[in-house]
């Protein structure tokens, strides 16, 4: 699954990849919030939707937001630039969903590598491994950690 606000420099193109390398179902969901992000989804994103990559479109209620990432088996979060804070890897790991992203700006502050998800290198290929490796982050740990460690 992918979640956030559509932009290139949150990597969606990346995860896109990853699915279709990997042959695995992903489900996007994300704003689309100036013409720059209308341009790199219709270039990037639109041409791959289809039986196996779908897109759900803005997530306005929480409890949208909630069940679509609740449901998810991990959340793919290829950043392409140095995030000084990361709210959708929050919310994705207090429904339970582990991350998986590369080593950027917050990210390896926020995600504890092996056990809430994976932080890996900028590689498509680390990413991938890491896909693979998915089940052995425990949910429920993961939901447990966002409860210790973040104040909303």
């Amino acid at each position: 699954m992918w979640f956030g606000r559509i932009s290139q420099a949150k990597g969606l193109d990346i995860a896109i990849k990853i699915a279709r390398e990997m042959k695995i179902d992903l489900l996007i969901a994300g704003k689309i919030v100036n013409p720059e992000a209308k341009i790199f989804f219709e270039k990037k994103v639109r041409p791959y939707l289809g039986k196996k990559i779908k897109f759900a479109g803005e997530l306005k209620s929480e409890k949208d937001k909630s069940e679509f990432l609740g449901e998810a088996k991990a959340f793919l979060y290829p950043l392409q630039w140095e995030e000084p804070f990361g709210l959708a890897m929050i919310e994705a790991m207090a429904c339970g969903t582990p991350v998986i992203a590369f080593r950027r700006g917050s990210v390896p502050e926020i995600v504890e590598h092996g056990k809430t998800g994976f932080v890996v290198s900028d590689s498509v290929e680390a990413l991938a491994d890491a896909v693979g490796k998915i089940d052995r982050i425990d949910r429920k740990a993961t939901r447990q950690w966002v409860e210790r460690k973040i104040v909303f």
